[in-house]
């Protein structure tokens, strides 16, 4: 595929240097193909998690009503092509080839005029030249660089959603959340599910861009029937809604997408009880607790920051609680995580007798499994000499297998008959892992 190689000779960062001209690229870019993003009606995405669940809703339910749908994502899972569908078709390697023989020489233009040209900048032309050519009724656009400084920030949807806001570092939420309101436009409806300082920060943004804001409320949802081999039920608006998505953050998900549901269908838009109910059914989870084999019963879950892995422990509870003898964790971390808060959320969450295989992932750009050890290992005792902890749960079994597949079959093997089998990384191990798992 040598659109790869052509697009690693870009930076996957934001241009911030350049106060009012962060979209100057883009801008460009768009211009100069007759505005193709101005062809499509959208919904906007933002936020530090959920998005993928919301987004994933909203496209399985408006393909499920005939709509011609457009997703672009801000990452894949398996396929380089999954970033960009349509109705679930993944954008072609020849398609993509296409459209950058034509972005190619204005990308050069771009260049030599000294205007900075990300990679973001690249496949947002490639996913909005691919909508506009199939005409889409509707893309969902996900933004991965925040909001303000994202190129998808160029659209003008009919509603933005922005999900959950959080960091690991808490002293910069307000920074993050600053940088996420940027998607906010004049006019145009938000629906987000934030509290706290965040909420604060959007309000005052949509006050000023006299933009409707939509808040969707932990308290004004309920989530129920949580079982590994049936649909999660959720109660929100009076109404029961099943889902494929499972956990107890993921009614949050679900009710903003009922939201926008709502909004679209007020505006023109004909979204059925029946188109709900199928997609809902239908929603696509992969790498979001996702269960790979039920025997064994191995789950994988991209839980890499610190919302998201309380979010698994929390599954791992419900889920498993008193009708599973143990649980094993086999954990693969990027460096860009912020490692001794990953710990100590594992350590204190870590279940009764919990066994944890730490393993090295592909490349670089992993801790060494030595090194999650040893940090483990340092929360773990933190957390064992208070009276409540040391009540609660005993000593978790940690160890190290550097090799990943050796780490997943040495697991199965041991307590494959017993045990739930979680393996906990982010999303660029899971084509590793569903390979393994395939074989």
């Amino acid at each position: 595929m040598k659109y790869l190689e052509y697009l690693d000779d870009f930076e996957d960062t934001p241009c911030r240097n350049k106060k009012g001209q962060f979209l100057e690229c883009i801008t460009s870019l768009m211009t100069k193909l007759e505005n193709p993003h101005k062809q499509f009606k959208s919904i906007h995405v933002a936020g530090t998690n959920g998005k993928t669940s919301v987004i994933n809703t909203l496209f399985s339910v408006l393909c499920c009503a005939g709509y011609k749908v457009g997703k672009f994502a801000s990452r894949y899972t398996y396929e380089f092509g999954e970033q960009i569908q349509i109705n679930g078709e993944n954008i072609t390697d020849e398609e993509i080839e296409e459209y950058l023989e034509v972005l190619k020489p204005l990308v050069k233009e771009q260049q030599e005029a000294n205007i900075y040209v990300n990679r973001r900048d690249i496949l947002t032309s490639v996913a909005f030249m691919h909508f506009a050519k199939y005409q889409v009724d509707i893309a969902l656009v996900e933004s991965s660089f925040g909001g303000l400084f994202d190129s998808t920030n160029i659209i003008s949807p009919l509603v933005s959603v922005i999900t959950k806001i959080d960091s690991d570092a808490g002293d910069r939420l307000g920074e993050i959340t600053e940088d996420i309101v940027g998607i906010i436009k004049q006019n145009t409806p938000v629906i987000t599910s934030n509290f706290s300082t965040s909420l604060t920060i959007i309000t005052n943004k949509a006050i000023a861009m006299n933009a409707d804001i939509i808040r969707v409320a932990s308290k004004n949802t309920e989530t129920t029937h949580f079982n590994i081999s049936k649909p999660m039920r959720l109660t929100y608006g009076g109404n029961h809604y099943f889902t494929a998505l499972k956990g107890r953050h993921q009614g949050i998900n679900t009710a903003i997408a009922l939201e926008c549901f709502a909004l679209l269908n007020n505006i023109g838009f004909n979204i059925e009880t029946n188109h709900i109910e199928n997609g809902f059914a239908g929603v696509d989870t992969a790498s979001m607790f996702e269960v790979m084999s039920r025997k064994p019963l191995v789950i994988f879950d991209s839980a890499s920051n610190l919302s998201g892995l309380k979010a698994l422990m929390q599954n791992v509870e419900d889920y498993f609680w008193g009708n599973i003898k143990k649980t094993v964790f086999i954990v693969v971390l990027e460096k860009s995580k912020n490692l001794d808060v990953f710990m100590a959320v594992l350590a204190k969450h870590m279940p009764r007798g919990g066994n944890i295989i730490f393993t090295n992932g592909i490349g670089s750009n992993f801790y060494l499994a030595d090194e999650l050890f040893d940090a483990y290992v340092k929360s773990d005792k933190r957390y064992s000499v208070t009276d409540y902890i040391a009540k609660r749960r005993t000593h978790s079994i940690a160890y190290c297998i550097n090799n990943f597949p050796d780490a997943l079959s040495g697991a199965i093997k041991e307590h494959g008959h017993d045990a739930a089998i979680m393996i906990i990384g982010g999303h660029s191990i899971y084509k590793n892992v569903k390979d393994i798992m395939d074989k």
